[in-house]
């Protein structure tokens, strides 16, 4: 009788121990995938670039590199990195969280990200009179 108690209770540990779940799945960050720019504004003018489809793309991969494919020279294409973080976006910012905010930086390039969803993404610095980027997430 203990003998089958012992077998039952070592059974039950090792059912309840035993799950296929893929410990190396990894939660990717939204922002990976690809992305086509499709306008870019500028906080000084007050003006609007729409893009073409696919003139310029945005793969943003797992490994925090991009690929930036263009097909127009006023981008060039190249590889480079990038980091997300939720940081203060000017040096010395006061100490209340309005200031902070989700960040994103290209190679040196600070960018504040205003919307980021499954399939919409504008960052850029617009509020500094700089440049904002908008992209339409790609099948």
């Amino acid at each position: 009788m203990r003998i089958r108690l012992l077998l039952l209770f070592l059974i039950s540990l090792l059912f309840f121990n035993c799950n296929t779940e893929d410990d190396s799945t990894v939660n990717l960050h939204p922002i990976v995938g690809e992305w086509q720019l499709i306008e870019t504004r500028d906080g000084f003018s007050g003006g609007s670039t729409f893009y073409n489809q696919n003139d310029v793309v945005y793969k943003f991969n797992s490994d925090n590199t991009v690929d930036i494919t263009s097909t127009i020279p006023e981008f060039e294409s190249r590889i480079s990195t990038y980091e997300i973080s939720f940081d203060c976006f000017i040096e010395g910012c006061p100490g209340n969280n309005g200031n902070i905010t989700d960040i994103i930086t290209i190679d040196s390039n600070r960018n504040i990200i205003e919307q980021l969803d499954n399939s919409n993404l504008w960052f850029g610095q617009q509020i500094f009179d700089g440049l904002d980027f908008i992209f339409e997430r790609l099948p």
